[in-house]
């Protein structure tokens, strides 16, 4: 996986003498990736999907089932460094439905959000995290016949 350098600049002496030292370390692109809640009732709930991002760049965001097989693209698109969430991407909430607007069944599901330069660009960074489904298996409806009563005085 592929980070971002962020480089660092110190000086040291050796015998008298002062040396630049650079050193590298490694920034993640996207930070933070979270479902809430991680668990939900996809028929009465909906999760919301929050990350941040530490720099400019093209950014995807799928539901997975398992590692590969993507239910759902969220969002795919250029977006700024921040923060996201259903507050200000409403593209982030997700109801527990594939593309086809068809419920999953209940399990864990892998939300992937993937970082790069452009949109055909390498992959400079990849989080996932995992939300599950947990939807009733059956409904009770109760229904009354309501009867119209008229008092007698």
């Amino acid at each position: 996986m592929f980070k971002k350098l962020v480089s660092f600049v110190s000086i040291f002496a050796i015998m008298g003498m002062i040396f630049p030292l650079v050193v590298f370390a490694v920034a993640p692109y996207v930070t933070g990736l979270t479902a809430t809640p991680a668990t939900f009732n996809s028929i009465t709930q909906t999760t919301d999907i929050s990350f941040a991002t530490a720099t400019a760049g093209f950014i995807t965001v799928e539901v997975l089932d398992g590692a590969t097989q993507k239910k759902l693209l969220l969002s795919n698109e250029n977006l700024i460094a921040g923060s996201y969430s259903k507050a200000n991407k409403p593209a982030l909430e997700w109801n527990g439905k594939d593309s086809a607007g068809v419920a999953l069944p209940n399990k864990a599901y892998t939300v992937k959000v993937t970082s790069k330069q452009t949109a055909n660009g390498p992959v400079l960074d990849t989080e996932t995290t995992t939300v599950t489904v947990n939807a009733p298996s059956s409904i009770t409806i109760t229904t009354f016949n309501l009867t119209q009563v008229t008092a007698k005085a």
